[in-house]
């Protein structure tokens, strides 16, 4: 095969890889112990809501910081979830934006769900 070849089928190659969506290529593999979608809505969740809670007690950055140190290992401590769990399952949940906005959206929901309770 020429060069010429090798140079169009390459092109072509590239051209239909690029037009394939996230969800149907993607260059970050799924990990072997990724948490389940549910299980990290739970964590992520409480993370959430500690660091409004810090920020809501000080604006302070470094106030907000050292909460978030001292009090997401315990969160992942109770949910027995490890932080290099949580972290392969962020990036990887991340990395599709309309999966993370559907995430947002119910934690969003459990949010008003609780809040009715307390009404």
């Amino acid at each position: 095969m020429s060069f010429l070849k090798y140079l169009i089928f390459f092109f072509i190659f590239y051209s239909l890889l690029s037009c394939l969506t996230k969800n149907e290529f993607s260059l970050k593999d799924r990990p072997s112990n990724l948490l389940q979608e549910e299980k990290f809505i739970a964590v992520f969740s409480d993370i959430i809501l500690l660091e409004a809670t810090a920020n809501q007690q000080s604006p302070n950055l470094l106030h907000t910081q050292k909460v978030m140190n001292i009090s997401s290992p315990e969160i992942l401590t109770k949910h027995h979830v490890s932080k290099k769990q949580y972290m392969d399952a962020f990036e990887y949940y991340a990395e599709d934006k309309e999966k993370m906005t559907e995430i947002y959206t119910k934690i969003l929901d459990n949010y008003n769900i609780e809040l009715s309770k307390i009404k």
